[in-house]
């Protein structure tokens, strides 16, 4: 069981290895920001994994700025997350819960991340994603000590939850129950008038509510494109060469002998022997070992040392000793003992200079071609941390520069509608708006082996209102409906306060003399409302809230409307004779219930342990992220 209360723990993990040396932004040497116990959250695992979250954000909100994630919350978020899971980790250690290396490396062979093309655990794998992530080993171990004991910890008390009848039941008569009302919509837009209003008066409305013709920052990109095939163009194979890889290779090209075998292995000689004489009395290998509950394994083609390392030399002489479709000597490995049957011979002839001088100068340019593509953009790489512009590059390697107009983080432009962002842009643009400040080139693989990028920020226009007098129009628009959305209020407050004295909310709606949309009469049960995941009308949302016979006003989003909304009767449920609901509602609580169990677990251990906010030096780790230490 996945322990709730640490969902994400193991990305945090990833996060929130030690990157930058220790140095970043304006907080010098990583200080402490979070004491837990005789534990500690670094500044640069706060800010790592505060960079991880935010970037997990992005994903759902390319327009997402680090300050708005921040001022939602997210910094705290974040260290609450970290703090819980060294809380319950101290915890279950006071308490003698422990997770030794063997139980955290058979955690590590769980993880996808490390196993390789045939979906197995590969030690190599590992070390290439720890690396290629600039991972801290011993941190992200010492993560997964922490997620280990909270499992331990928090599981067992998430097994087994059962709701009480008591609460089961009034929730599934709950969802049995009907309700019957109407709503009345008042669109703003039938209540604008065409007033007229002062230049001066409309400039001042457009100052105090500037926030909301905002306009997102904007970045230009500037990119160009190198290939593979510019950089090796020059790039030959030489006979030297070819005569030189030839005779290194010459054991691979020697003729040789394969053999297709069927085997099974069994544990002792007895077993061995046993199984041969089933099979010389007329059954073949593969229902012999059927017949004893194994399975023949075909193996093939193989030659005789690949065999010989795989299993043992005896057991290679017996196979390769004996004619086809025949079985040879049973013989013993470290695996066992082996019963084969030789299935296909195959003889493959010596191949000349002459006979794989294609393969081997395919083989030489493939690895010339890596080793001249990775020197370039090493070479790259080194002059751009040396100072070496975006233009410097284009100018010496003879590439040509593209650059974008203004584009919000989603790759749209509002200066140019039309402009459509290509594969190099889009591949880039999520790093350009990370990007503190222009000039700082960086370059990024876009097509893997193939084809590379060298990209910067040309021009940054922060997030700001545009001149009044572009969007003057439409802010007078906005105004109006503004005036609009005023008046409907006041007349939705009226039709109410009328409904509530016993009127009839048509006759309220009719005596405004507006062109207005029909009142609806709507009803529906509360199971209805969350049905197929579909998003709940607000005003039906709101009528399942009220109480008999009463009338609510309702705002719409973005001043567009008021609802008046009048609930005129409730038909109360009862599941007491639905064993299928409650059955359901029951299971459907839970989780819920293992997830509050777990949370008040979380709660009392961090209770029991000391946790100190040095509030001082996260708020220098919110300003270094944000950008207003400004010394990064």
């Amino acid at each position: 069981m996945l322990t709730l209360a640490f969902v994400g723990l193991i990305a945090i993990a990833f996060a929130s290895s030690d990157v930058t040396g220790g140095m970043f932004g304006g907080i010098g040497n990583s200080q402490t920001a979070v004491k837990i116990g005789k534990q500690s959250i670094s500044t640069s695992e706060l800010r790592t994994a505060v960079d991880n979250a935010f970037s997990q954000a992005r994903q759902q909100d390319p327009t997402l700025t680090m300050a708005a994630f921040i001022e939602g919350g997210g910094v705290d978020e974040v260290i609450d997350q970290l703090v819980n899971s060294y809380a319950v980790a101290e915890y279950g250690r006071s308490i003698g819960l422990g997770a030794g290396k063997r139980l955290v490396d058979a955690e590590i062979t769980k993880l996808g991340a490390f196993r390789n093309a045939a979906g197995n655990f590969d030690e190599a794998t590992y070390r290439r994603v720890l690396a290629d992530n600039n991972i801290n080993e011993e941190r992200f171990r010492e993560q997964l000590k922490r997620t280990l004991l909270a499992e331990q910890l928090i599981d067992p008390i998430q097994i087994g939850t059962k709701p009480p009848e008591n609460l089961v039941l009034p929730y599934a008569s709950l969802l049995l129950e009907g309700r019957r009302g109407r709503i009345a919509t008042l669109p703003s837009t039938a209540f604008m008038t065409d007033e007229a209003v002062s230049d001066e008066a409309l400039e001042k409305y457009y100052t105090d509510n500037s926030s909301r013709f905002t306009l997102p920052e904007q970045r230009t990109i500037r990119y160009t494109v190198f290939t593979r095939n510019q950089v090796i163009d020059d790039i030959s194979v030489s006979e030297t060469e070819l005569k030189a890889a030839f005779e290194e290779r010459r054991e691979e090209f020697a003729a040789r002998e394969t053999r297709l075998l069927l085997q099974v292995i069994l544990p002792t000689e007895d077993g061995a022997k046993a199984l041969m004489d089933r099979i010389n009395g007329g059954a073949s290998i593969v229902d012999a070992a059927e017949a004893i509950g194994l399975a023949a394994s075909e193996i093939g083609q193989i030659t005789k040392g690949e065999f010989a390392s795989e299993t043992s030399n005896a057991v290679a002489d017996a196979a390769f000793g004996t004619a086809i479709n025949t079985m040879a000597p049973i013989s013993q490995s470290p695996l066992g003992w082996h019963v084969i049957r030789v299935t296909d011979i195959e003889q493959v002839p010596e191949r000349t200079l002459e006979n794989v001088s294609a393969i081997l100068e395919r083989d030489i340019m493939e690895e010339k071609s890596r080793e001249a593509l990775s020197d370039f953009t090493v070479n790259v790489e080194d002059r751009l941390q040396s100072g070496a512009s975006l233009n410097d590059i284009a100018q010496s390697e003879n590439l040509t520069i593209t650059t974008t107009p203004l584009l919000i983080a989603n790759g749209n432009s509002i200066v140019d509608p039309e402009f459509k962002t290509d594969v190099i842009a889009r591949t880039v643009l999520e790093d350009a708006f990370k990007m503190e400040a222009t000039g700082t080139a960086q370059i990024v693989e876009t097509t893997q082996g193939l084809e590379f990028a060298i990209f910067d920020v040309g021009e940054i226009k922060p997030a700001a209102p545009p001149p009044f007098a572009t969007v003057k129009q439409d802010v007078l628009t906005v105004y109006r409906l503004d005036k609009g959305s005023e008046r409907a209020e006041k007349a939705a407050r009226d039709i109410a306060a009328k409904t509530e004295n016993g009127e009839g909310l048509n006759s309220a709606v009719a005596a405004l003399g507006v062109r207005l949309p029909p009142v609806e009469n709507v009803g529906a049960r509360r199971a209805q409302l969350n049905a197929g995941g579909q998003r709940v009308p607000p005003p039906l949302a709101l009528m399942f809230s009220m109480t008999e016979g009463s009338t609510k006003v309702l705002e719409g989003p973005n001043n567009q409307a008021w609802f008046i909304v009048h609930l005129e009767n409730i038909d109360r449920g009862d599941a007491s004779e639905r064993p299928a609901l409650t059955q359901r509602v029951a299971q459907d609580f839970k989780p819920v219930l293992a997830r509050e169990y777990a949370d008040q677990m979380v709660a009392a251990a961090k209770a029991t342990i000391e946790v100190k906010r040095n509030e001082a030096v996260i708020k220098s780790v919110i300003d270094d992220l944000t950008g207003t230490n400004q010394l990064r």
